[in-house]
Parts: structure tokens; C-alpha cells; sequence
């Protein structure tokens, strides 16, 4: 499995959020579905969740998730891989 996902990084008293990075780009649904739901949920409103994803039917069920979600997703192809970006709203569901 390669995929990634990092965490908070603390530094002195302050808490420095990263961005999730998630690389699904050898994953097949349903894992790649249970993969984006999980890294959603642990997501916090001022951090950014980056998925490559290449299987199709994999990216119409995580949108169809996220959307339900009412989560921001903007996507872009690089080659092959669709590169979702996602970030909460603060009246997200999660």
C-alpha cells in the first residue's frame, strides 16, 4: 500500500497543523473510499486533504462522499492522476 498520511507536527506551545497527503494511486475501491473517509475525519478546518487517485469509480465515490460531507474539493489531472484537494467547511458534517 502507498499511501501517506501526516500528522500534526507540535512545535514549543503551538500547534502546527500539515497537510494530509494521501497517494492512492495503486488502490482500488472500496479501500481507496475507506482511506479518503478516514484522513476526512481527522481533518481540521484550517488543514488541506491532497488525494492522487487514478481509478475512476474510486474518484466518483469519494466525490460523492465529500460532496455529502459539504466539503471544498477542487480537482486537477496531472497525466493520469486526478489530484483532489479538500478542505472542511466549518459547517461540515465530520
Amino acid at each position: 500500500m502507498n499511501h501517506a498520511l501526516l500528522a500534526a507536527i507540535i512545535v514549543s506551545e503551538n500547534i502546527v497543523m500539515t497537510d494530509i497527503q494521501l497517494d492512492l494511486e495503486n488502490e482500488r475501491c472500496p479501500m481507496s473510499l475507506l482511506l479518503v473517509k478516514r484522513a476526512y475525519k481527522q481533518l481540521e478546518t484550517q488543514q488541506v486533504l491532497r488525494v492522487r487517485i487514478v481509478d475512476a469509480q474510486s474518484i466518483r465515490d469519494c466525490r460523492h462522499y465529500l460532496i455529502k460531507q459539504n466539503a471544498m474539493i477542487d480537482c486537477t489531472q496531472e497525466h493520469h492522476v486526478t489530484v483532489m484537494t479538500i478542505s472542511k467547511r466549518k459547517d461540515s458534517k465530520c
